[in-house]
């Protein structure tokens, strides 16, 4: 029987039948910290890898959160597979501790693979869906959505000629509840792809929804931002997500003449984040009296809607 019987500073003394064991190495400090470290942004490895994972998940997050997400079959492996996890509630605080109550993840619950939840061996393994059709099918009937794209954070694990695995976190909110309020949620979501063409196709997507932190509810959807792509309905993505190449940066000689040089850095900002041509993006900033945040706002609320025409992707 062990029994422990002192803890100072990870040292400790340990009696184990009766007799005391020599004290455990450690670190002895003077004054441990609590304080977190700093967190650290996206993590691409290079800056090729940078270019075509963020055109994928600009593609793909455009198709997923429309009213169509049947679309989205050309961007999986024919033999892909699909999972859903919700981590278990947090334990209850104490007495004296004021928390607001949290969101219920009740949307997701019957999706949810995980195995506090699901001791049937059979039913665990019929919650993983495999091939392309049942994948799209489960996205098909998950809450419609709206994602963050500020709230994103990037990281690329491992990356070899045949073989990419990265993972995505940020937050999204519920667009088709009947509460006034639109829940937010926290995800992290791990896809494992595959070259195909000059894109990628997922052949394992790992998806963990959550309730967000009060910093993360606090933060989301503050900063507005269009969401480029060249359609409601990418043409990118309908062709085994092929990614376009990136766009040569233009200089500010290049947009059209008779405007400030802020109204023309505004311009070419305007472009390349919103994947406009210059005439358009001058259209949308000038319409807006020069309001680049609310020009944004209106971008993706009338893209949203499908209602730009092709021409004002067209450089």
């Amino acid at each position: 029987m062990v029994y422990m019987v002192e803890w100072n500073y990870y040292v400790f003394d340990i009696l184990q039948d009766g007799h005391e064991l020599p004290p455990t190495i450690g670190f002895d400090l003077d004054s441990p910290s609590t304080t977190l470290p700093e967190t650290k942004g996206s993590f691409f490895v290079n800056e090729t890898l940078q270019t075509l994972i963020l055109k994928f998940l600009e593609q793909y997050y455009a198709v997923y959160d429309s009213d169509d997400r049947q679309k989205l079959l050309d961007a999986y492996h024919d033999k892909a597979c699909f999972s859903l996890t919700i981590p278990p509630p947090p334990p209850p605080p104490p007495r004296d501790f004021q928390r607001p109550k949290p969101q219920s993840l009740q949307p997701y619950i019957e999706y949810s693979r995980s195995i506090r939840r699901i001791s049937d061996r059979e039913k665990l393994h019929k919650s993983l869906k495999h091939g392309k059709v049942n994948v799209v099918a489960i996205l098909n009937e998950l809450p419609e959505t709206q994602h963050d794209p500020a709230s994103f954070i990037i990281d690329v694990s491992m990356a070899t000629n045949t073989l990419l695995n990265f993972s995505i976190s940020g937050l999204f909110k519920e667009t088709n509840t009947s509460s006034h309020q639109m829940p937010i949620r926290a995800f992290t979501r791990t896809f494992l792809a595959v070259p195909a063409g000059s894109g990628l196709s997922i052949i394992n997507d790992h998806l963990c929804i959550m309730r967000p932190t009060p910093n993360q509810q606090k933060g989301a959807f503050t900063t507005p931002a269009p969401t480029p792509s060249t359609s409601p309905v990418p043409p990118e993505v309908q062709q085994t997500t092929q990614v376009v190449q990136p766009v040569p940066s233009t200089s500010s000689a290049q947009v059209a003449s008779g405007f400030t040089a802020q109204q023309q850095q505004a311009i070419q900002s305007f472009s390349q984040q919103s994947g406009m041509n210059f005439d358009w993006s001058q259209k949308c900033l000038a319409e807006n009296n020069w309001d680049y945040e609310l020009s944004a706002r209106v971008f993706t609320e009338l893209h949203a809607k499908g209602a730009i025409p092709q021409e004002a992707f067209i450089k």
